[in-house]
């Protein structure tokens, strides 16, 4: 286990402002992670680009990433479908969250 990488209390939005997502990424693109599990797409980035952008950089070096709540593998064929699907659906709901609490 290479660790647990979480940015308590600090929202999906950008990811440069989360400081143990970026460690994470830094320490895949090292070769000390092959694998990353969490517990959803939200949790992972909450904007769809910013997603698919990690996504697929990790997959090229060859890094899955499994998301538990969608049961989705990234190094599988479908993935980039469902994950883009699934990510635009976590981000609306997440946008929605914001503006009702904001009410």
């Amino acid at each position: 286990m290479a660790g647990i990488f979480a940015d308590e209390g600090i929202t999906g939005t950008q990811v440069k402002k989360r400081p143990e997502f970026l460690r994470m990424i830094r320490r895949c693109r090292k070769g000390k992670i092959d694998i990353i599990l969490t517990k959803s797409l939200s949790r992972f980035a909450w904007i769809t680009v910013d997603s698919l952008n990690y996504i697929r950089e990790l997959k090229l070096l060859n890094i899955a990433v499994i998301f538990e709540k969608e049961n989705i593998n990234t190094l599988t064929a479908e993935s980039e479908m469902l994950t883009t699907i699934m990510s635009c659906f976590a981000q609306a709901e997440e946008g929605l969250q914001v503006f009702t609490d904001s009410r």
